[in-house]
């Protein structure tokens, strides 16, 4: 199910439905998204903070659904992730949700409130940069913040990842077409055994996540093997577990929490994708049915579906 299209020069609602969100950053974000041509409504839970999160589950949700229902605006993009989403998964009205028909940003914490959308309301959505956390960070590079700029115009999604000969050569007839689901792996986790975790039957799977340490990605991994999912999958993509080294106690290879998980699995898998909370991300779509195969030295990633209807 294709979203509805932003105009050019649209609206876009900013929101908080996790942590409450540096006041700089959001503005240094809002002045972006403006000298870009958006016009911004901004959610009364980017000024507020409730202990960890920006606001009750109540109210986070109600502003959410608001914007949701409300015809004005084109799009939603979250303001940072952090943690309280899944919190008011139960107070969506996803059949509002799916009526609206419209596009919703986030990655992060807002794994949750993605797949949760895709998974009730069949809907996709695009895990990009978000407000506060890429637009409005100096750290964030050009091409991050334009790449999902790009998605919301409309492009084709398409990406591509260098590997090396000998894996080329083996993987040189790979054709593998499913529904792309990105996210973090620790929000993941967390939707094992509800109602709110997608149907994982040929699904890419791209994960990322952030300062967790070893044993807890390794943690989250074991349960998702134990539980059966990752036999599900047409493959596994890894991207960026940044802040993992310094979470650690003494430095550990990544392969010896990735290999076992890899080789019990035996689905294909593939390191190095540019995604995760890192300065040079790049935006995927959640939901889209994607292929993917190899081309030279390069494993390519490429929706077979808009994410936008025609206009």
């Amino acid at each position: 199910m294709a979203l509805k299209p932003i105009p050019r020069n649209g609206k876009i609602a900013v929101t908080c439905p996790s942590s409450s969100v540096d006041a700089e950053r959001l503005n240094d974000g809002i002045t972006y998204l403006q000298n870009h041509g958006y016009s911004l409504v901004i959610g009364e839970s980017c000024t507020t903070k409730h202990a960890y999160l920006s606001m009750p589950d109540e109210d986070r949700a109600a502003e959410l659904m608001r914007f949701f229902k409300d015809d004005s605006i084109d799009a939603i993009i979250c303001a940072r992730g952090g943690y309280g989403t899944i919190r008011m998964l139960p107070l969506l009205d996803f059949d509002a949700i799916k009526k609206a028909n419209k596009c919703l940003v986030g990655y992060s914490d807002v794994t949750a409130l993605a797949w949760a959308i895709y998974s009730k309301a069949g809907i996709p959505s695009i895990s990009g940069s978000m407000v506060a956390a890429d637009f409005g960070d100096p750290k964030a590079t050009e091409d991050n913040k334009q790449h999902c700029l790009s998605l919301l115009s409309g492009s084709n999604f398409e990406i591509s990842v260098p590997i090396d000969q000998e894996l080329a050569s083996r993987y040189q007839n790979l054709s593998l077409t499913g529904p792309l689901l990105p996210g973090t792996l620790s929000v993941f986790a967390k939707l094992v055994g509800t109602q709110y975790l997608p149907n994982l039957n040929n699904a890419h799977i791209l994960l990322e996540d952030i300062g967790e340490p070893s044993r807890k990605i390794d943690g989250y991994l074991q349960q998702l093997l134990h539980a059966k999912l990752l036999d599900k999958l047409s493959s596994l993509l890894i991207g960026d577990f940044d802040g993992r080294e310094e979470a650690d106690e003494a430095v550990y290879d990544e392969a010896f929490f990735l290999d076992p998980i890899l080789k019990e699995t035996r689905i294909p898998s593939f390191f190095n994708w540019p995604f995760g909370h890192i300065p040079d991300k790049r935006s995927f779509p959640v939901g889209l049915s994607c292929t993917l195969s190899v081309h030279s030295n390069n494993l390519v990633l490429c929706a077979n579906e808009a994410l936008f209807q025609s206009e």
